[in-house]
């Protein structure tokens, strides 16, 4: 197991760390020598094997941690929230070292953290857990895109969600009378629902597209807003836009323009809409 707090003992180097559960086993020491030797080069710390923690960085410190782990040769690697203490650019960096790692070694990780961007970066699977039941396991863009439910669709990442009523069931899409989205919902690809079912449309910001024109050919995932909030993350743009009904929907667009070349500006009243395969039907 790899502690939150890196567990390091403070009396000892880092060649001492990495070794010490090595020396419980009684393991001859030419052998645990070849052992330390090999890890340290695998988290490139072999120039600072004399060091104590205290003179180690943080993401230092994290890989000790690591080396000390993994020169036991486990079977299954238990990591709990192991980046916890790295700052943002850090955790980042950190991130693609222990895949790299973990690919290079062949060790099960499981990785335990709050973070859902950093579950998506780092997993081949995810667990979502909600008091202390599993509610859905699957490679990241299964989670991020195909949610078995509402809690999972809320807890990875941002979710427009629009509560609604079937009003046409068939084998290659759904329909849903949905008030506060201002339009009916079509939807492909979705699950049979019954007609009559009370059922929720989610709807990730990036899959909503923005006009500030209107197009009387659309009816269906189309609907109208006013912006009220724009905000500017440099590589992206988040607008919320106020429905009639009063629902706020967020919409993600990448900023291929600057800030002030665009159309779309605080107060203007704009069109959203959709494609059908781009909404998932949820009814837990």
């Amino acid at each position: 197991m790899m502690f939150q707090s890196y567990a390091l003992f403070p009396h000892m180097t880092v060649q001492e760390n990495i070794s010490f559960g090595l020396k419980q086993e009684n393991l001859p020491q030419k052998q645990i020598a070849e052992r330390v030797d090999e890890v340290l080069d695998l988290v490139q710390l072999r120039k600072y094997s004399d060091r104590k923690p205290e003179q180690l960085s943080g993401g230092q410190q994290q890989r000790v941690a690591l080396a000390r782990s993994l020169v036991k040769r486990p079977k299954l690697l238990l990591l709990d929230e192991p980046l916890g203490a790295l700052d943002k650019k850090l955790r980042e960096k950190t991130q693609f070292e222990l895949v790299n790692i973990q690919e290079r070694v062949g060790i099960t990780f499981v990785f335990v953290t709050h973070d859902q961007e950093e579950a998506m970066t780092m997993s081949s699977r995810i667990g979502i857990m909600d008091e202390g039941q599993i509610r859905q396991i699957g490679k990241p863009h299964e989670i991020y895109e195909f949610p078995h439910s509402r809690f999972v669709a809320g807890f990875i990442g941002s979710m427009n969600m629009f509560e609604g009523v079937v009003v046409e069931d068939e084998p290659d899409h759904v329909v849903i009378e949905s008030s506060e989205s201002g339009c009916e919902l079509y939807v492909t690809h979705a699950a049979s629902m019954p007609v009559g079912s009370n059922v929720t449309v989610a709807l990730r910001p990036e899959k909503v597209m923005i006009s500030t024109t209107y197009n009387p050919k659309l009816s269906r995932n189309y609907t109208k807003g006013i912006v009220r909030e724009i905000a500017y993350l440099g590589d992206i743009s988040i607008y919320h836009v106020q429905l009639e009904s009063g629902k706020i929907v967020q919409a993600s667009l990448p900023n291929l323009l600057r800030l002030s070349e665009r159309d779309v500006k605080w107060d203007d009243e704009v069109y959203l809409f959709w494609r059908p395969e781009n909404g998932v039907v949820l009814s837990v």
